[in-house]
């Protein structure tokens, strides 16, 4: 079964979903430190991608 990682980076936000085919397996929203928003998006990769990582982990969706 293949799934589908689909991500809505916003400005002090990630949105994060996971489907199979058509059916949405989970969605969370991620909210994040005004402080670490306000960097250059390049240097907010590290703490978003942990955060996304960090949630679908507790999914069981990946396994850190």
């Amino acid at each position: 079964m293949k799934k589908i990682l689909v991500l809505n980076l916003g400005s002090t936000s990630s949105k994060v979903a996971v489907f199979s085919d058509y059916d949405m397996l989970f969605e969370d929203v991620i909210r994040h430190n005004v402080d670490q928003t306000n960097l250059p998006l390049i240097d907010q990769v590290p703490f978003r991608l942990e955060s996304i990582k960090k949630s679908l982990e507790q999914h069981r969706l990946y396994k850190l």
